[in-house]
């Protein structure tokens, strides 16, 4: 065949058709004229600025070039000429055509392959490779999409376009080559790289080739170096049903993460697949033993429990064994949880503290819920609404100076409960009405008993008579002769209305109803802002006082003891919970 007029010429090959294109160049079908026959030219054009930059190019191409040109393999691609083309300056590489299918293209054909298929494939890509690494050539980009299968099912490597030598590289450990989905740990990892580095590649191959994708799948290319690096591959056998444990030892070996774990050379992981797939025991199985997969990281002994941390896809690590085999409810970072929602806490407490109005509104919104989850568990629990205190005289045990005294047995309270006295038609006196008078009577002090009882002494306590135990409860006598104490009760809220009663000693002495202003509104509510600042005399010596709110249908109480001194005011705080208005007591 001759060459027309018009054909486009690379150097002395004719260009009839473009093959396919890669990263470092081009790759057409050829009229070689001199030779008569079909070629594969696949080109290079460098892309480097200055004239140094174009020298290194042109270096490590022919360098490249002279690699491949020694290697004569049935397995492996055959060159014939290397050049540069006088008039353009293209680089060329002129190969040996072949005609077949890629096993990329198989795969996105027809999917994954039969396991012993798989194998066959694999083991005579091996024999190929161990002729290269004997000549000191390592592919460095073993990949589907550069192994083509021959028509007679037979394959060949090609493209050894990003090989280099052993000695004399031209680029440095640093520079990073190959296709991310195939590549080994320490060629990820940018580290010097050896023939075993082909032998974990050839290991990917062959797991895509069983399973149907990439053992390292992710979405990024960060998230495929970090699989590559860390997480081991995920035994063939759990993916592909019927698939026997020597080939995932056969794999296993071939994908170690270390390379000193890895077949020695592509020879001897060629005889243990003779082997397998005469149905043999691989013959050098017994020399390897699988190590912990903790331990089969390159760049750090990483344990199992992180390979959940660097696995951008947590999606797909539960396949891994590792994690497969955790049971729910695992010590898998424990902590984590606990410290996560503590922060949130703390973080949504500081935010309510410093923006009152936004905890107001929330306390609106949620008061029906909390109010209604109240009464359920009041209800599951059996609680009953608590009884107020009741008045009683101390007994000779008490002294004036005590903080807390025994409460009498509820039969014996001869004084009216909360409940009760709410039903009097009598009104009780206001806190208005109950501020302190030293020179009358305290409103809230009960008639004095006919017989006033006598002063606690040690002496009286020490006679103390089963009977005078079991005598009836009498109010307490005020005395004219020592001067009140006083209770000064504060209570700020925001509620719209309400009431809130005083109780000393059982008895009801003090009923406020409870106003607010608004001060401010959101949306469709109101933030209000209202406050009880009342003081009422007591008769010195110690006293229980119960405070009860009724507000919105509900109603809440709590109760506290303590003593006081003639002449002395004690201040009583009342607070309510946002959410559940529950009431708490605190002296200042």
């Amino acid at each position: 065949m001759g060459t027309g007029t018009d054909a486009i010429h690379i150097g002395r090959y004719e260009i009839r058709r473009e093959l396919g294109r890669g990263v470092m160049g081009v790759v057409y079908e050829a009229w070689d004229p001199q030779l008569h026959r079909t070629i594969a030219l696949k080109t290079i054009r460098p892309v480097a600025a200055s004239q140094s930059e174009r020298e290194s190019w042109e270096a490590r191409f022919f360098t490249e070039a002279r690699a491949a040109a020694r290697l004569s393999h049935p397995g492996i691609v055959v060159v014939h000429d290397v050049g540069r083309d006088a008039e353009s300056g293209v680089l060329y590489l002129a190969l040996e055509y072949l005609k077949g299918q890629t096993l990329a293209d198989r795969l996105g054909s027809g999917g994954p392959l039969p396991w012993q298929e798989a194998l066959r494939i694999v083991g005579r890509v091996a024999e190929g490779l161990a002729h290269a690494h004997a000549q000191g050539v390592v592919h460095r980009d073993i990949k589907p999409a550069n192994i083509m299968l021959l028509p007679s099912g037979e394959p060949k490597i090609l493209d050894f376009g990003v090989a280099r030598l052993d000695a004399g590289s031209l680029t440095s450990p640093g520079d990073l080559c190959g296709t991310p989905l195939f590549m080994s740990p320490e060629q990820a990892a940018g580290e010097p790289l050896d023939a075993r580095s082909d032998l974990f590649s050839l290991g990917a191959v062959a797991c895509a080739l069983i399973t149907g994708k990439s053992p390292f799948d992710a979405p990024s290319v960060p998230a495929i170096l970090t699989r590559v690096i860390h997480r081991p591959a995920d035994p063939v056998s759990e993916l592909v049903p019927g698939v026997p444990p020597e080939v995932d030892a056969i794999v296993a070996r071939a994908m170690a993460k270390q390379p000193g774990e890895r077949y020695p050379d592509g020879r001897v992981l060629a005889e243990d697949i003779e082997d397998v797939l005469a149905g043999r025991r691989p013959r050098h199985r017994a020399e390897w033993q699988q190590p912990p997969r903790a331990e089969q990281t390159v760049v750090s002994p990483l344990a199992a429990d992180v390979l959940d941390n660097l696995d951008l896809t947590p999606a797909d690590l539960t396949r891994h064994p590792a994690v497969k085999r955790k049971r729910p409810g695992g010590r898998r970072r424990w902590w984590l949880r606990p410290v996560l929602v503590l922060a949130l806490i703390a973080a949504a407490s500081s935010y309510f503290a410093l923006h009152p109005e936004h905890t107001a509104f929330w306390t609106l919104v949620l008061q029906p819920a909390v109010t209604r989850v109240q009464a359920l568990v009041a209800e599951y629990a059996g609680r009953r609404e608590p009884v107020a205190p009741t008045a009683r005289v101390p007994s000779p045990a008490a002294t004036p100076g005590s903080a807390t005294t025994a409460l009498p047995p509820p039969a014996a309270e001869p004084s009216p409960s909360p409940a009760d006295a709410a039903e009097e038609p009598a009104p009780a006196p206001t806190l208005e009405a109950a501020t302190p008078q030293p020179a009358a009577e305290p409103a809230a002090t009960p008639t004095p008993s006919p017989t006033p009882s006598p002063s606690p002494t040690p002496e009286r306590e020490a006679g103390r008579t089963a009977a005078a135990a079991a005598a009836p409860v009498r109010p307490r006598p005020s005395s004219r002769h020592v001067a009140p104490a006083y209770l000064s009760i504060g209570f700020e809220h925001g509620l719209k209305s309400g009431t809130l009663e005083v109780w000393v000693d059982g008895t009801r002495v003090a009923e406020e109803r409870l106003d607010s202003k608004v001060t401010k509104k959101m949306l469709m509510l109101e933030l209000r802002k209202g406050s009880i600042q009342r003081t009422l005399p007591l008769d010195a010596g110690p006293h229980r006082v119960s405070v009860r709110l009724r507000s919105g249908g509900e109603t809440h109480s709590a109760r506290t003891t303590a003593s006081f001194s003639p002449g002395v005011t004690r201040r009583l705080e009342v607070h309510v919970s946002l959410l559940s208005q529950n009431l708490s007591l605190a002296w200042k």
